[in-house]
Order: structure tokens, then sequence, then C-alpha cells
């Protein structure tokens, strides 16, 4: 899994809501209900700042 720090322009429209409940094709539960945001239609890569790899438990 992976983190990102994105730097979004001043003046950029964003789309915030909750994830809805899914599931995976192995069978897993996504739980849902956390918000995600919805970048804009061929945002630029170089909004990328950051990239971290976040180790699985």
């Amino acid at each position: 899994m992976y983190e990102a720090v994105i730097i979004i322009p001043k003046g950029q429209i964003l789309n915030i809501g909750k994830v809805a409940e899914q599931y995976t094709k192995s069978g897993a539960k996504l739980e849902g209900q956390v918000d995600q945001v919805l970048l804009p239609k061929n945002w630029s890569l170089e909004w990328i700042k950051e990239i971290h790899v976040i180790p699985s438990n």
C-alpha cells in the first residue's frame, strides 16, 4: 500500500465524499464510510511531492 503527499494548486475543484462498502475479487470486505478525494480528470503527476510505502501487517 502507498501513501502520497499531493499538493493541489489553488483554484482546483475537488470532490470529497464517503467511500461505499466494497468486496475485492478474493472476497475481502472493505468497510467503506471513510473519506475519499476525487482529483480532476487529467491531473498533473507534478502535484505528487512524496510517496511512501506503507508495510502490510
